[in-house]
């Protein structure tokens, strides 16, 4: 949400869901809009989440346990530290080249 709508947690306590996925919040006029709109869907933003997260903690590993029992999910550590290594290194190169090519406006 703090990505999303560029707000501090503690300015989202009380927040009201507004029209076209925008926020209300007590004590300022105007609806927040999203910054990254398509977020709101993605990550269901807009379903009701529980207050405590750690509540929910002990329901998710077991669940994650018996899922990887089960073989419904099969987590290699290895692969997962390589495609780490291979995004990182991938998103550093393309910050590099959009910092070592700076933007031209067009002035007519």
């Amino acid at each position: 949400m703090v990505a999303t709508y560029g707000l501090n947690p503690e300015q989202l306590a009380n927040l009201d869901w507004g029209p076209e996925l925008a926020v209300s919040i007590p004590g300022k006029k105007r609806l927040v809009r999203p910054l990254h709109p398509q977020w709101v869907l993605l990550f269901g933003l807009k379903e009701k989440q529980p207050r405590n997260l750690q509540s929910c903690y002990s329901f998710l590993c077991s669940n994650l346990y018996e899922a990887m029992a089960f073989q419904d999910i099969q987590m290699n550590i290895t692969d997962l530290i390589l495609a780490h290594k291979l995004r990182k290194n991938h998103y550093r190169q393309l910050k590099q080249q959009s910092a070592s090519c700076p933007a031209y406006a067009g002035v007519s």
